[in-house]
């Protein structure tokens, strides 16, 4: 099994590398450690203080590649039949294509947009309607909001957050605020080599595409890092406990709960797939625990689990586990959820047959393979060696995940309810 070639730039650019002749496609993806959480809203810049609104990093992201010296460059992947996208998560954004031919000329476009910005202020006033539009798609997503608002729950850094919106990307108010200079200041600011990373996954040889890299960064000019946060990391206490929030968009009670979790030594991979195991082995439809609170009338949907490991890079220092639940009564579906959670009757048999139906999935769906591409390098990174997701999933152990398991705690909670309002 190849590993994956890692190279850090003479600019400080991360570049990992992986070569694949089992895959048809190539995956690219041009990530920027900067995102829409709290702490990139107050910054010192060469010297002097700013405080902008919410939405910068995910208008820079429109910006970069809609409106480069190439056009609009989402357009010109269409042409090649690529699988192009872009998105702003808390703590990163990312740029990447999927795609067959003309992979090199295509990374070079993609880089040129991100490193030599063209966009003005007359494209801004024009792409600021349709990314006004986007932020109300948040005003009418209960599940989102819910979410979103248990992490503000959850960090006590939100504190320094904008109250006045909710939603991370902004809403339309915030939206028509932003202006070229503020855009512009925090690309500058936030968009220094140091924070990137790119990652190639596909048909290719890796030293030159390695060296192709390379000569495409010795016309481009440094960008150093001049930027210091002015708010504190803060991954221990809790901004508030619990949290009602009415909204009519919701039908049902949807109950959010977090729990702040401190374990060392498990990789993100292997957070993910043990939490699925417990979610799946333990709440899904299929299990008894379903189908007993379906008929006692507390669940009306199960609506599944995720971690956040947001305000640290290191995932050995904190995590959010997260589970939510659709229900007619919250106080018994919290007491019965973690009472079944605490019970550990997990079978080695089972684990192995969760392993070997994933592997299956995997293997049936060949696109499985390339969204999982799609998603590094994030993975890369906390994957630190093989890149095959099968290989993967086959070197997880049910001692281990007994070992995760029992090291969970359910102490640390912060309890998120949207209700329907009225």
């Amino acid at each position: 099994m190849s590993r994956v070639k890692s190279v850090i730039l003479d600019n400080g650019i991360r570049l990992f590398v992986h070569g694949d002749k089992t895959m048809k496609k190539c995956s690219v993806s041009f990530t920027v450690d900067y995102g829409h959480k709290g702490e990139y809203y107050k910054f010192n810049y060469k010297g002097k203080d700013y405080e902008v609104l919410p939405g910068c990093a995910h208008f820079l992201e429109h910006m970069l590649l809609e409106q480069s010296r190439y056009g609009n460059l989402y357009s010109y992947f269409k042409e090649l039949n690529y699988n192009a996208n872009a998105c702003t998560s808390l703590d990163y954004t990312k740029y990447y294509f999927t795609g067959i031919k003309r992979i090199k000329s295509s990374i070079y476009k993609l880089i040129d947009a991100i490193e030599n910005p063209i966009f003005d202020s007359k494209a801004v006033r024009k792409s600021s309607p349709a990314i006004e539009e986007e932020t109300k798609i948040f005003d009418n997503n209960a599940e989102l909001q819910a979410i979103l608002l248990s992490l503000r729950n959850s960090y006590s850094s939100f504190d320094y957050q904008h109250e006045v919106s909710l939603n991370p990307i902004g809403n339309e108010e915030t939206t028509k605020s932003l202006d070229y200079d503020t855009l512009k200041l925090c690309y500058d600011a936030f968009y220094s080599d140091d924070r990137k990373i790119i990652t190639i996954v596909g048909p290719i040889d890796e030293d030159d595409m390695i060296n192709y890299i390379k000569n495409i960064y010795k016309k481009i000019p440094n960008h150093k890092n001049e930027t210091k946060l002015k708010i504190p990391t803060d991954l221990v206490s809790i901004r508030k406990k619990e949290d009602v929030l009415a909204k009519k968009i919701v039908e049902s009670d949807l109950l959010i709960i977090n729990y702040k979790q401190f374990i060392k030594g498990y990789s993100i991979f292997e957070i993910r797939s043990f939490l699925n195991f417990i979610s799946e082995y333990k709440f899904s439809n299929k299990t008894k625990f379903y189908e007993k609170e379906k008929n006692e009338g507390t669940l009306l949907f199960y609506y599944g689990n995720d971690i956040f490991n947001i305000f640290t890079n290191d995932l050995d220092d904190a995590f959010i586990m997260q589970f939510g639940f659709y229900t007619a009564n919250k106080d018994k579906m919290l007491n019965d959820f973690e009472k079944e959670f605490k019970i550990n009757n997990f079978e080695e048999r089972d684990f192995e047959l969760y392993k070997k139906a994933w592997i299956s999935r995997v293997l049936i769906a060949d696109e499985d393979k390339y969204n999982f591409y799609s998603g590094l390098p994030i993975n890369i990174i906390f994957y630190r060696e093989y890149i095959d997701f099968v290989d993967c999933i086959k070197k997880l152990s049910y001692d281990r995940f007994i070992e995760f398991y029992n090291s969970l705690k359910l102490d640390n909670r912060v309890i998120t309810l949207l209700t329907k309002e009225g």
